[in-house]
């Protein structure tokens, strides 16, 4: 069974990068120069987007996964 596609909305430590490299084709959102052509190519493929509480997921990049099942917002305190 091939690994699960998600967006990466930031960067992670390497404390969590490294697992979610192991589990997941991690696609990199905040790596891409065009994120609308970014999204338009990949968006079809993912199911999850890994995300932290102040950066969360906007309309725009929901709409472009209409296969997505999950948003994981990490983050603890302040979300201001």
């Amino acid at each position: 069974m091939s690994k699960v596609e998600i967006l990466q909305v930031g960067p992670y430590p390497e404390l969590d990068k490294i697992p979610l490299d192991t589990a997941f084709i991690a696609h990199r959102y905040f790596e891409a120069r065009d994120k609308a052509t970014f999204l338009a190519k990949i968006g079809q493929n993912i199911r999850a987007i890994a995300t932290r509480v102040k950066l969360g997921a906007h309309a725009d990049m929901i709409a472009a996964c209409p296969k997505l099942e999950l948003i994981s917002a990490i983050g603890v305190g302040d979300a201001g």
